[in-house]
């Protein structure tokens, strides 16, 4: 057994050493060297491209749920807008009719009233989340500096 451990190898095989490329000089080397610059360049602006791409495809995502949002909100307010008219009509005719003969529907007018501009509270204006920022506390509004 002895032998054969000494017949085994500790080191490994040196591999043969490739001859040097050869390097091109004068005007060929240079261009060889604005050609290799110019493919990094490309590379670099694929990678650059690719990102400006996926940030396009990002906000024009966002930009179409905030248009969605937004067409929402403006559907909601008319819709409030005209139940706030209504319940002020209402409970108008429904004040006025408390103090005649017929109280019984001038109750039944403020009651609905009521109902109509509760019915308006309990909608949010804007929809919840991230979103929902007061106007004069926008992040992207210029902040005006005052010396005092």
């Amino acid at each position: 057994m002895t032998e054969e451990a000494d017949r085994i190898p500790t080191t490994p095989p040196e591999r043969p050493e490739l001859p040097p490329e050869p390097k091109v000089s004068g005007v060929e080397g240079r261009l060889e060297e604005e050609l290799a610059a110019t493919r990094a360049g490309r590379d670099a602006f694929a990678h650059d491209r690719d990102g400006w791409k996926t940030k396009y495809h990002e906000q024009h995502e966002r930009v179409a749920v905030l248009e969605e949002r937004l067409n929402s909100f403006r559907e909601r307010r008319i819709t409030r807008n005209i139940m706030i008219t209504l319940g002020g009509i209402v409970a108008g005719f429904g004040l006025q009719a408390l103090s005649g003969p017929n109280w019984a529907w001038g109750l039944v007018a403020c009651l609905l009233a009521v109902l109509l501009l509760v019915g308006v509270g309990g909608r949010p204006a804007l929809p919840k989340g991230r979103h929902r920022v007061h106007p004069l506390h926008r992040a992207d509004r210029p902040q005006l500096k005052r010396d005092c």
